[in-house]
């Protein structure tokens, strides 16, 4: 016979009703800790969420009083390359070998164009030494340590040299007119040098091409129509493809084939061409130090979950860094997207930058999160800081909308930008543009400096997230933006 159990007494039951309440309140404390809520953050192909990357990007830097440009048209290269950039608001990148004047400074600190290296492969022997002090050279005035560099006349047998801190190159060597070349990309589908180019292969991303053609085609005789046509076609390629599309083109170019084919009066058909080619697409304004440690940030993200415990939001991370390269260096921020519809659990309207989260912004569906990751480490925990109310993000993609009071002698702007100042001569032709007066604080207003009557004015804006645009100053009338 089987003893059986017996059963509880009326203060027995008591004593269980009590235990098991303890019990399930312990169980509930319990669950709202451990149980975590997966929000499905994504990690954005490009910078700030783009569609795509865009650069037009150039070997040195030669400032308008050039001496030995002082009689030719090269003499305004530089300025029409920056006009051009922010009229039709693409990013610039120069590669500098040494820095000439104040010039350069002022150009990478009013964030339209980024600066890293050109090593003079053409008459130096590769040193470490002479590479280090130039990074610390061209670093002291941008405030950024460069990561990147070009290589002089395509020579790259020290690429295997370079040491960690280079993260990529570029080298025109790959860009033959009749190479078959196409968009490269390394963000999408990869399309680079007629699809030849494994991008997986660290090597390819240091010693490789990442460059479009446009003046070497004119120089082979191809109209400069049929050129801007191939890099129109190209930018879509590369758009459509999520990619990367780099042009390449020495702003104090001169044809030695031909004649009718000299760099600065073609410039603004190539920019017009990238323009063109980008359409309405969201293009990332990075230079192409921030492109590339882009590329090598975004795919080191093995594990990316946004978790909620209680009250407290925070993203976890975990890295892989399977490059053989510094990642250290990386100081290119993380973009990741948040479904608002998907998150309103998170009070997402109440996140603050702050910390590592850098910057905010939001469109009618995602809200944009730029992270600074600590590269140092293989997981990272990054909580949120929340506002005791509702926050109004800023609107991704923001461009500023400007206006000119004749009466006061400013230009007026919506949001705080950068303002830069150009001019031409009446009589001159439309590539002769003066850069004459910059801001590198963002601010609501410019007062012009004193204009003259012989010359059409223009001022260029830009945003702290690199939107641009120029609006000519007619006096009498109010500004109208360049199209």
């Amino acid at each position: 016979m089987t003893e059986s159990t017996p059963l509880p007494t009326k203060s027995g039951n008591r004593l269980f009703v009590i235990i098991l309440a303890v019990v399930m309140a312990s169980c509930s404390a319990n669950r709202s800790i451990v149980v975590q809520q997966k929000l499905g953050p994504v990690v954005c192909r490009h910078y700030n969420g783009a569609d795509a990357t865009l650069l037009q990007v150039t070997d040195n830097y030669f400032p308008s009083g050039w001496l030995p440009f002082k009689s030719d048209v090269r003499r305004y290269g530089s300025s029409l390359a920056e006009f051009l950039a922010f009229k039709y608001n693409i990013p610039l990148h120069v590669f500098a070998y040494d820095i000439k004047n104040h010039e350069l400074n002022e150009f990478s600190l009013t964030g339209r164009g980024g600066v890293s290296i050109y090593y003079p492969s053409c008459i130096a022997i590769y040193n470490k030494q002479k590479l280090d002090a130039k990074i610390l050279e061209i670093g002291a005035i941008t405030q950024r340590i460069p990561t990147t560099l070009s290589y002089g006349c395509g020579k790259t047998d020290y690429a295997v040299e370079l040491p960690g801190y280079i993260l990529g190159g570029r080298n025109s060597a790959y860009t033959a007119w009749d190479s078959g070349d196409t968009a490269a990309t390394w963000y999408g589908e990869n399309c680079g040098h007629a699809g030849r180019i494994d991008f997986s292969q660290t090597s390819n991303l240091r010693a490789r091409p990442c460059s479009g053609r446009f003046f070497s085609d004119t120089q082979n005789n191809a109209s400069p129509e049929q050129a801007a046509a191939f890099v129109e076609e190209q930018v879509r390629l590369a758009v459509e493809s999520n990619g990367f599309y780099l042009n390449f083109m020495h702003w104090h170019d001169m044809s030695r084939r031909n004649n009718a084919a000299h760099g600065v009066p073609l410039m603004s058909l190539l920019f017009e061409s990238m323009a063109k080619g980008a359409d309405n697409a969201r293009i990332a304004k990075a230079d192409y130090n921030q492109a590339v440690e882009y590329l090598y940030l975004k795919e080191s993200i093995e594990y990316l979950s946004l978790k909620k415990i209680r009250r407290t939001a925070f993203l976890d991370i975990r890295l892989n860094k399977f490059r053989e390269i510094d990642y250290t260096v990386i100081n290119t921020p993380l973009t990741i997207r948040i479904n608002k519809e998907k998150t309103r659990q998170l009070n997402y309207k109440k996140i603050i930058p702050g910390g590592q989260i850098r910057s905010i912004r939001q469109d009618e569906k995602y809200l944009y999160l730029n992270i600074s990751i600590d590269m140092t480490k293989d997981e990272i925990r990054i909580p949120f800081t929340l506002s005791s109310g509702k926050k109004v993000h800023p609107s991704a993609w923001a461009m500023p909308v400007l206006t000119f009071d004749e009466a006061s002698h400013k230009v007026y702007s919506s949001i705080p930008v950068k303002f830069v100042l150009f001019r031409r001569g009446i009589m001159a032709p439309e590539y002769a543009v003066e850069l004459i007066d910059r801001t590198y604080i963002p601010a609501n207003s410019f007062i012009l400096p004193a204009t003259e009557k012989d010359y059409r004015y223009f001022a260029g804006a830009i945003t702290p997230e690199g939107e641009s645009l120029v609006i000519e100053l007619s006096f009498g009338n109010q500004g109208q933006t360049l199209q």
